[in-house]
């Protein structure tokens, strides 16, 4: 994810946004955060990475939109939730 190796496709065909939000929302249903700070760490990333495309990519990255909008609930829920610091502060990075 950080070398920027995989393309828009290939994140989309991998299905790595619903896969991460389908794990985040596991997570958050039952209680548990070993992996929910990796996760955010990811989705981080891949908000970062279409905010620097954004502009001169627009066409493809409007194809992602509604997949990485899934993950917006699941952040808010994290805000309100009883877990460690880091993982609230990420899910704030997040909704930013």
């Amino acid at each position: 994810m950080e070398s920027k190796e995989l393309s828009f496709t290939e994140l989309r065909e991998y299905k790595i946004i619903d896969k991460t939000y389908q794990l985040i929302k596991t997570m958050l249903a039952n209680k548990k955060e070993w992996c929910i700070e990796l996760l955010l760490d990811i989705n981080h990333h891949l908000l970062s990475r279409f905010n620097e495309v954004v502009k001169t990519r627009e066409r493809e990255i409007s194809r992602h939109i509604d997949d990485i909008f899934s993950n917006f609930d699941i952040c808010v829920q994290l805000l309100s939730e009883h877990f460690e610091m880091a993982i609230i502060e990420k899910a704030s990075q997040c909704l930013i």
